[in-house]
């Protein structure tokens, strides 16, 4: 498909996509729930019913779309985000054994929307115009309600922490392993080590976990050589409950199923929670500008109602609106019960609205660009005569000057100009107007 301009302004709400698993000729005479799709709702209904129930939805996927065609519908969008500096998400949601795995992960025969969408980022990076660098790394874990292991190395057995950078205003894991990625194909080798590390760490403990993917994206731009941007794509490999009671699970089993299943409950309440909040603080808008700045608001404000788990304190840029993010359902039309409880939380978390904004920051360029445009606006209206010495301001100002070239140039590391930058600041400066010492050039 063609690459097609970013629509921002449609991004206002957590998009919904939903997936059909197709079904074998022996399972088409087991079907108890049919969808159909009507404009723009969903109807679920039983087989030999006239009536059935309405659903919202973004996207939706019969059960012969292909992997390419979500792809093309959803991980192209998601590229163009990043492209355009924004971070994204997208978000596997649904019961199990209903096609999640397939849907991201694929097969050697058809590649899922990780790879797709993957491959795609690093080509566009490949081939950006020549004043924009990227630096791109991986991050791969996986994680049950409030324990994270590394999918990349399994001899990192720390008990991982969620952490907030002050920097990026990123959720991060410290501790966690990052490995630089300069092809798609480096990258490719990295997710396979990991899935097969996610699969001795489940025969190890009996149970799967959620998985997640993510891509860390710097960008700087020669022609703003003063600003950085961060940005990420995140793949959420959600796993759906675990039926541990009807299994007679005990032990271990048992006690991993039920971290599963609670962090699926502690998810779906703070979704719903973030949803109330949205209609009750639109309520109180009372024209179309407070509308508007509270629409800004509601991400921030939403961010206090992810901190219950480490599963949702990890998806809190996501699922409170300041992350552009998909949620991709896949459902299972042989199971009724299943198919329109997904549905209907679904409908919980398309209540979220989106302000998205950059993640850009102030190089250490930047920082001293800052401090040489203050310094020049303290500097007297007069020059000194030929040969007389410089003040202090005018020696800061040559400083500063100095320093300025040398990180456009890559002379001095950004981290140590920034300390530099930092010492120079320090020192004092003129405050005084008086010019009786100076005369006209």
């Amino acid at each position: 498909r063609s690459v097609q301009p970013l629509q921002l302004e449609e991004w206002d709400h957590l998009r919904i996509a939903i997936r059909e698993k197709p079904l074998s000729d022996d399972e088409k005479p087991k079907v108890q729930v049919m969808l159909k799709v009507d404009g723009d709702r969903l109807i679920a209904f039983y087989p030999e019913s006239k009536e059935g129930l309405l659903y919202n939805y973004d996207y939706f996927f019969p059960d012969d779309a292909t992997q390419v065609d979500v792809f093309q519908t959803i991980g192209m969008e998601l590229v163009e985000l990043i492209m355009h500096g924004y971070s994204a998400c997208c978000l596997g949601y649904g019961p199990a054994a209903t096609g999640k795995t397939h849907t991201f992960f694929g097969s050697d025969q058809e590649p899922g929307l990780i790879q797709l969408t993957t491959k795609e980022l690093l080509t566009r990076i490949e081939n950006a115009p020549q004043n924009l660098q990227f630096t791109v790394s991986l991050n791969y874990w996986e994680m049950s309600n409030n324990d994270i292991r590394d999918a990349l190395s399994l001899d990192n057995t720390a008990n991982l922490q969620v952490r907030r950078e002050k920097k990026t205003g990123n959720t991060t894991i410290p501790g966690l392993t990052e490995v630089p990625i300069t092809s798609w194909t480096e990258l490719d080798d990295y997710i396979m080590h990991g899935n097969i590390n996610r699969i001795k760490l489940s025969e190890q403990r009996g149970a799967r976990w959620h998985g997640f993917v993510r891509l860390n994206i710097t960008t700087e731009d020669s022609d703003r050589p003063n600003q950085i941007t961060y940005s990420s794509l995140l793949f959420g490999h959600l796993k759906g409950p675990d039926r541990v009671g009807q299994k007679g699970a005990i032990g271990e089993v048992l006690r991993h199923g039920s971290a599963i299943n609670q962090s699926i409950t502690i998810l779906g309440s703070a979704i719903l929670q973030a949803g109330e909040l949205r209609r009750r603080k639109l309520a109180q808008a009372g024209n179309t500008a407070e509308l508007s700045g509270m629409q800004n608001k509601i991400p921030e404000m939403s961010e206090s109602l992810f901190t219950e788990s480490k599963l949702t304190q990890i998806l809190t840029g996501p699922l409170s609106g300041s992350v552009a993010t998909v949620m991709l359902a896949t459902v299972s039309t042989l199971d009724y019960h299943e198919t329109t409880d997904t549905l209907e939380n679904l409908q919980n978390a398309q209540q979220i609205t989106t302000s998205l904004k950059r993640n850009t920051q102030v190089t250490a360029a930047g920082l001293v660009w800052k401090q040489l445009k203050a310094a020049e606006a303290k500097l007297p209206e007069t020059g000194l005569a030929l040969g007389h010495p410089l003040t202090e301001i005018e020696e800061m100002v040559c400083r500063l000057q100095e320093q300025y070239t040398s990180l456009l140039t890559g002379s001095v590391p950004q981290e140590e100009g920034a300390a530099r930058a930092s010492e120079i600041e320090k020192l004092p400066t003129a405050k005084s107007t008086d010019t009786r010492h100076h005369q006209r050039w």
